[in-house]
Order: structure tokens, then C-alpha cells, then sequence
């Protein structure tokens, strides 16, 4: 596509391969005119211009001056780098590192002929450079440099410590060198130091990062130690317990986990192992504090709240056969009613209609995890409405009747304490008994010393009293 359109002229930049290297290199621009019609066009080709080309070294070049890193070796052998400065950048040159013996000796090529280069001495050498254009055949030669070994002793150098942790957000590591000869410290890279240079350092990487400090003696003799500071991480710390819900008075084993080796732990509650056992009360917040082998620290808090256990209650209203029970239990979760004709229901406050007329016996039963079950049992009276009057004290029991030895009267729960008299024809009170444990809502009465005849059965509770009839026939 066209660089450029303007009045008809179209701008096109080609790059030239850069394996165009020869002597000579031959060009090809072809032009097309294309149109949907099929139809030619003019074309004209002109301007061409090289916008970029090297420049090729002319003449005879600069050597430039050569400078080596280190200036001198301390031991007997080293490696060291030369870099040449002010030399001739023209494209086509190529440079020549020698070295020799002595400054007048016989030089010997070394290097692969870059710029820097790098090689290892054995000795005292001295070391020069020959750059050459390629285009014109001349050269120019550097002034020779003098690198001596054996040039001192390289100071002791030690690091504390060897190596080095530090937690997310913590203190920094502190690094300390120590050297003889009266050394000076460099300490690199700098990232994450406080400062860097001294024989004493902080690091605060925010990555693992390794660190060397070179020590330098008055004689310009060094030593170089490395330490790496890696970045810890604070433990993840996992809470396993069984529910976060325990019924008053009870405790809930605690367990952390926060992996790897070394960790120490601290619970609120005091306990300084991985367990702990807590007790709710209303609502209780258990905390853990994990310190790993690296000495990072991380905490995790869980809240647990107190169940109060429950007690089983119930109320209903009868019409004939049809009962509507009511839930009178604080704080249950789940419910249970057995009907006592072989029927059961999970409602919480269900409507229930019997077959047959009773007594039967209804078991409620109230879950309330984790403090279990409760369960309240309560007689009940089903009949026909066309066989039973509008009583006050609803769902009184008298049976059997007639009756023998003894009779039974039953006085639902709902109505509190309850009061039974017994009365001949005549109204003359022949037997009374109380009914106050709500556990037991009826009681057996002796007829052995009664006469055989009808009997009136007087039921009183909460201010109402109803009558019933029973014979007596022995």
C-alpha cells in the first residue's frame, strides 16, 4: 500500500534485505495499472531516492584508546573485559585484539575480534588493538595497556547472612559485610536497599532478588560475596470445625492449617497449638495467629454462635375428628408429630383429621440442631360432632364407662392445673383429686367402695368446669 496519495502520485518504502551485501546489488520496480474495468493506465515511475544506507569506513580509521575492567588482577590469574572508546563507527571495520608478554614483545592475536572483549590472564600482559577499514586495507593500532596480576591480595570478605527471607509488608532483611585491608563496599543492585554503598545494608525487595557486594582494599585489590533475600509468604491459614452452631454449655474442636514446616500458633482462647477448643456464648469470635519458619505471620478469625436448647410444646383446637395443632416451641428447626393412629406429619403446625374417635396419643417431637431433639406426649379425645356437646374444658376423657373397679379421667395439658370431684346422685362429694404435673394428665379412680348407680364427674380448670356422667356397675 502507498505511503502516501496526493494529486495522483502515490508514495511506495520498500526495505532492502540485509543479506544485500555484494559489491553490486540490482534493483527491480515494476509498476501495474489495474482497474475493475479492465482497462490500463498510464504509470510513470520517478523519483527514486536512497533514504537509508550505511556509511562504509573510508581512509584510514581511529583506534581509539583501550581501558580494562579490573585495571589490575589480585591473584595470580584472572579474567578481565577491554572496551575501546573513540573509535571509528564507519560500517566496514573490524578490530584485532593482541597481547604480549612485555610492551616491545611479539603480540599474539586473541578474542573473536569484538567490541568489548573479554579474556582470561595468566600473567602480566599487555594488551592493544588493531582496527582495520575493509574498504580502504588501512589500520590503525591502539596505545598498548598494561594489566598485571599478582597485584595484591584480595581482602577477606564475609556476608551475613547467607541468605535472607522477608514477609509481605514486614521489617527488611539487614545485610552486613566485613573485610579486611580496610576495604570499601559496593553493594548491587540497588533495588530494594536503602542505600548502596557501607558494610551495612537494608533490603526491602519487593521480588527475590539476588544481591553481591564487592569489597575493595587500598591496594584496589576486591572481593565479591552473594546473598539472595527471597520473598516469604504469610501463611494461608484453614479452619476446619464441625458446625459454626453448638448448643449452650457445649465446645467446638477447632482445627488450623496453614502448611509447610515450623509454624507456631496463638489462639485467643490461649491455646498455642493447632487446636483449640471454643465455647459459644451468644456470639464468640475465635481468632488464630500463625507464625511460619519464616517468621511471617498471618491470622484468621471464625464467629460461632450459641443454640439454646429447647423444650417441646404444643397446643391444638378440636372440632370432632379435626384437630388443629399449633407449634408452641421456641427455636425449633424441624418438626416431627406422630398422630397416634399410625399417621405422621414434618409440619410445623399441621391440621389433622382422625378416622375413628380416640383416646389416642400424640408425640411431638422438635429437632434443634446441634442441641437434638425434644418431645412432649399429650392425650387427646377425637369424636364425632354428633356425639359430642360444647364442652368448656375441651378434650376431657372419663373411661370406661361404664365402669368396674376403677375409671380413668384424662384433662388435656393445655388447660393447666386441673381440679376432679366426684359426686353421687344426691350431689354429695364422694372423691376429689388434683391434677398439677404436666407430664401426667390423668389420674385412676377407686370405685371398689362405690355403690353401683350414675355418678356425676365434676372437671374444673381455668374457671370453667364441665360435668360428665359414668355408671357404676360391679
Amino acid at each position: 500500500m502507498p505511503d502516501i496519495v496526493s494529486e495522483g502520485w502515490q508514495q511506495y518504502s520498500f526495505s532492502i534485505p540485509s543479506s544485500y551485501t555484494g559489491t553490486v546489488n540490482y534493483i527491480l520496480i515494476t509498476g501495474t495499472a489495474r482497474s475493475s474495468g479492465g482497462a490500463g493506465g498510464n504509470i510513470f515511475l520517478d523519483d527514486f531516492e536512497w533514504q537509508h544506507y550505511p556509511t562504509y569506513c573510508t581512509g584510514k580509521p581511529t583506534a581509539g584508546s583501550i581501558t580494562s575492567n579490573p585495571a589490575k588482577i589480585c591473584a595470580a590469574f584472572g579474567q578481565a573485559t577491554f572496551t575501546i572508546a573513540g573509535i571509528t563507527t564507519s560500517y566496514g571495520t573490524s578490530i584485532q585484539w593482541q597481547s604480549a608478554t612485555t610492551a616491545t614483545g611479539t603480540y599474539t592475536n586473541f578474542g573473536t575480534g569484538t567490541n568489548p572483549a573479554t579474556t582470561n590472564l595468566f600473567g602480566t600482559r599487555f594488551i592493544r588493538a588493531i582496527v582495520t577499514c575493509s574498504k580502504s586495507g588501512e589500520s590503525d593500532t591502539t596505545q598498548y595497556i598494561e594489566v598485571k596480576t599478582n597485584a595484591g591480595i584480595a581482602p577477606t570478605l564475609t556476608l551475613t547472612p547467607t541468605f535472607g527471607s522477608i514477609c509481605p509488608g514486614g521489617s527488611p532483611v539487614t545485610l552486613t559485610a566485613a573485610a579486611s585491608g580496610n576495604s570499601t563496599f559496593t553493594w548491587t543492585p540497588t533495588t530494594g536497599l536503602d542505600k548502596s554503598t557501607g558494610d551495612t545494608v537494608q533490603a526491602s525487595p519487593t521480588a527475590s532478588t539476588a544481591y553481591t557486594v564487592v569489597a575493595t582494599d587500598t591496594a584496589g585489590c576486591t572481593a565479591q560475596r552473594n546473598v539472595n533475600v527471597f520473598i516469604s509468604a504469610n501463611p494461608v491459614i484453614t479452619l476446619t470445625f464441625k458446625d459454626s452452631s453448638m448448643c449452650a454449655g457445649d465446645s467446638m474442636l477447632v482445627t488450623a492449617a496453614a502448611g509447610g514446616m515450623g509454624n507456631t500458633y496463638s489462639w485467643s482462647t490461649g491455646s498455642a497449638i493447632a487446636n483449640a477448643y471454643v465455647r459459644a456464648s451468644g456470639k464468640t469470635t475465635a481468632t488464630v495467629t500463625v507464625k511460619n519458619g519464616a517468621g511471617c505471620t498471618g491470622t484468621k478469625s471464625q464467629n460461632f454462635y450459641e443454640v439454646s436448647k429447647i423444650k417441646a410444646n404444643f397446643s391444638y383446637v378440636q372440632n370432632g375428628f379435626s384437630f388443629d395443632f399449633k407449634n408452641l416451641t421456641t427455636g425449633g428447626k424441624a418438626y416431627h408429630w406422630f398422630y397416634g393412629d399410625g399417621n405422621e406429619s414434618f409440619q410445623e403446625m399441621p391440621t389433622y383429621k382422625y378416622s375413628t374417635a380416640g383416646p389416642v396419643e400424640v408425640i411431638f417431637i422438635v429437632e434443634n440442631a446441634p442441641c437434638g431433639s425434644d418431645t412432649m406426649k399429650q392425650f387427646i379425645n377425637p369424636q364425632p360432632l354428633s356425639s359430642t356437646r360444647q364442652y368448656l374444658v375441651e378434650g376431657v376423657m372419663v373411661y370406661p364407662n361404664p365402669a368396674n373397679n376403677a375409671f380413668t379421667v384424662f384433662v388435656p395439658a393445655v388447660h393447666g392445673n386441673a381440679v376432679i370431684n366426684v359426686r353421687n346422685l344426691q350431689g354429695q362429694l364422694v372423691n376429689s383429686n388434683k391434677l398439677s404435673n404436666i407430664n401426667n394428665r390423668q389420674t385412676k379412680i377407686n370405685t371398689e367402695s362405690l355403690a353401683n348407680g350414675i355418678y356425676f364427674i365434676e372437671v374444673i380448670a381455668n374457671n370453667k368446669k364441665d360435668t360428665y356422667k359414668i355408671q357404676v356397675i360391679h
